[in-house]
C-alpha cells in the first residue's frame, strides 16, 4: 500500500519527461525552417520584370505596327522598323530566360530539386560511427535529407551535424535518428556544413551498412 503513490507519482513524471522531450524535438526540427526561409523576394523581383517586359513588348509591338500601317517608302522608317523589330527579339529572349529562371526558383522554394548524395556500403566495428558524406552547401535552400538504410544491427541509427550562421551567431544543429536492421529517416537541414554519419551500439558484432542519401531542396 504505501508503494502505491510512488509508483503512480514516477509514472507521472515519466510521462511529463517524455512529452517535454516530444516538444523539445518538434521544436527544434520546426526553428530550423524557421530561422532560415526561402527568399520570397527573388520571385517577387523576377515577377515585376516579367511584367515589365510585358509592357515594353505590347508598347513596342503597338509602335512597330502604327509605323507598319503608315509607312513610306523612306529609309528613315524601314530603319525604324528593323530596329524596332530587333529589340522585341532581344526583348523575347530575355522574357523566356527570366521564365526559366523564375520556374526553377519555383522548384527550390517547393523542394521539388533533389539529387543522391550518398550510395554505398559501410563495413564497421562495435560500437563506431561512420561519416558517409561531407560538404559545403551554402549555394543551396534550406531542405532535408531522406535516408535508406539496410543494416545487420538493431541499434544503427543516422545522424547529421551542422552549423547554421543567424544573426551573426553560430548555431549548432544535430539530429540522430534510430535505423535498426531496415528503415528511413527524414532530417531537415540548413545551408551549412553539413555532415551525415552511420553508426551502431552493437556490444559484440561488427555492422555493415548500406545506405542510400537523398538531398531534396
Amino acid at each position: 500500500m504505501t508503494q502505491e503513490p510512488q509508483t503512480k507519482k514516477s509514472t507521472s513524471i515519466t510521462v511529463i519527461a517524455l512529452s517535454i522531450i516530444c516538444v523539445i524535438l518538434v521544436a527544434s526540427t520546426v526553428g530550423a525552417f524557421t530561422l532560415y526561409r526561402p527568399d520570397q523576394t527573388l520571385l517577387d523581383e523576377k515577377e515585376k520584370t516579367i511584367d515589365s517586359l510585358n509592357m515594353e513588348i505590347y508598347a513596342l509591338r503597338t509602335q512597330l505596327s502604327n509605323l507598319i500601317a503608315n509607312q513610306t517608302q523612306s529609309s528613315n522608317t524601314q530603319n525604324e522598323i528593323a530596329v524596332l523589330n530587333n529589340r522585341l527579339t532581344e526583348l523575347g529572349n530575355e522574357y523566356a530566360s527570366l521564365q526559366r529562371s523564375y520556374a526553377a526558383a519555383q522548384q527550390v522554394i517547393r523542394l521539388e530539386v533533389s539529387k543522391i548524395i550518398y550510395n554505398g556500403t559501410v563495413k564497421q566495428e562495435v560500437d563506431h560511427k561512420t561519416s558517409i558524406y561531407k560538404s559545403e552547401i551554402n549555394e543551396l535552400a534550406a531542405g532535408y535529407v531522406f535516408v535508406e538504410a539496410q543494416s545487420n544491427s538493431t541499434s544503427t541509427y543516422v545522424q547529421i551535424k551542422y552549423s547554421y550562421t543567424y544573426d551573426n551567431k553560430n548555431m549548432p544543429f544535430e539530429y540522430t535518428v534510430p535505423l535498426g536492421e531496415k528503415g528511413t529517416a527524414l532530417l531537415p537541414i540548413l545551408p551549412a556544413t553539413l555532415e551525415i554519419f552511420v553508426g551502431n551500439e552493437n556490444a559484440e558484432d561488427d555492422n555493415e551498412v548500406k545506405a542510400i542519401v537523398t538531398l531534396y531542396y
